[in-house]
């Protein structure tokens, strides 16, 4: 029995050291399939870290967003747009958001812009906490307040003028009396270059007309974001510089809070960082060197001193070739009418029945067409015996 124990404490000892090695074992092979979920490979770091804490009690912070989810439903299936996106903005910065198409640069804009509710996170604009459950009214009076929206389709009331369309926003504020808003947008309008455009109509306006009514018509609260949603994207290269010069100026001498989405690289250096997006998460985020930044300033300033130049240059009428004149006969096809003329007059003259000169020709042929649509007086204007059949006749 003795004998039997012993083994049997032996048996167990061994159970015991082979139960820690296949843990040992366990922990090693886990340790090396371990993954930090902080990391992407496609995306970098995807979650926060540590020192990636977002401070909502931060006063220089304009929009901080932590965790912050959006998902969309599509029947009975969700469609998530933004996917974890924590990021802060700080005020007077000039932000540039790139990305792929569906990558949720405009989910992450119309929720800034309060037009959406995040599903899921924490978003604060302005000072004010927003999640689901903010009421529209007060959403509404954020937009209102404190934000300024400036489109690509410009989205113009067509049925007023400029002068109208900058003085609506205003009107819905209800601060300021109706000959001062007339006076802001006045001044408004004046700002952005369009002192002779009050009383014209959307539909009078080029396209970079109308953005710039679009601009004045959201800085007129003088709101302390302005959200970009492809500013540039319809309007050529020319109306590009001058609206660009007008949001750099916004920014740097009025401390307007810029963020732009768009698909233009060539913008990218106006701004002071660059947030890239792909597949709802924010994949990098680009600082912008301040050289680069003033460089893109200069070269706007320049390109229009050019464009300004060759409008003000006038043309010497002088050293123009003088103005020719010339009449009908000076042109190849009367030749040709002429001859053609010429060929019909040789056979007239076998013929005997065809007059010998253009003129004739004309009044013969004005005669012929009067004599066979006015009748004489002796033919009755409507024959109706001779017209009949005979049958009919005799059947009378």
């Amino acid at each position: 029995m003795e004998t039997k124990l012993k083994m049997g404490n032996e048996d167990q000892l061994e159970l015991k050291e082979m139960d820690t090695k296949d843990k040992e074992n366990e922990d090693h092979e886990s340790s090396l399939h371990t993954v930090d979920l902080s990391e992407d490979k496609f995306f970098g770091r995807t979650r926060l870290g540590k020192e990636d804490q977002v401070d909502f009690n931060d006063p220089s912070v304009i929009v901080a967003m932590k965790n912050v989810h959006k998902t969309y439903l599509l029947g009975i299936e969700g469609v998530p747009a933004l996917r974890g996106v924590s990021l802060t903005i700080k005020k007077g910065e000039f932000v540039c958001i790139f990305g792929t198409s569906g990558g949720g640069k405009t989910t992450m804009l119309n929720l800034i812009g309060t037009i959406d509710k995040p599903t899921k996170g924490e978003l604060k604009l302005c000072g004010i906490r927003v999640n689901n459950n903010t009421k529209d009214s007060d959403l509404s009076m954020i937009r209102l307040t404190k934000l300024g929206f400036v489109f690509q389709t410009f989205n113009l009331l067509s049925s007023l003028t400029a002068l109208e369309n900058v003085e609506m926003p205003m009107i819905l504020h209800g601060v300021l009396s109706q000959a001062d808003r007339r006076q802001r947008a006045k001044e408004l309008l004046n700002m952005v270059g369009l002192g002779k455009r009050f009383d014209h109509v959307p539909s009078q306006l080029s396209g970079g007309e109308q953005q710039r009514v679009t601009i004045a018509r959201a800085i007129a609260n003088n709101p302390e974001i302005l959200l970009l949603d492809e500013p540039t994207g319809d309007l050529d290269t020319v109306n590009t510089h001058i609206v660009m010069k007008l949001l750099t100026e916004l920014n740097q001498k009025q401390g307007i809070t810029l963020i732009m989405v768009t698909h233009d690289v060539g913008l990218k250096n106006f701004a002071d960082r660059i947030i890239w997006m792909r597949d709802g998460k924010i994949q990098r985020i680009e600082e912008v060197p301040k050289h680069k930044k003033l460089e893109a300033i200069q070269h706007i300033d320049e390109e229009l001193d050019k464009s300004s130049k060759k409008k003000e240059q006038k043309v010497d009428r002088t050293k123009e070739a003088p103005t020719e004149y010339r009449k009908p006969t000076d042109y190849k096809t009367h030749q040709h009418l002429v001859q053609s003329v010429q060929g019909m007059q040789s056979a007239s003259k076998l013929s005997g029945n065809v007059p010998t000169n253009i003129s004739q020709r004309s009044k013969t042929s004005k005669q012929e067409v009067d004599s066979e649509s006015v009748p004489s007086n002796n033919t009755p204007l409507i024959q109706i015996e001779d017209d009949l059949p005979t049958d009919h006749k005799k059947s009378n």
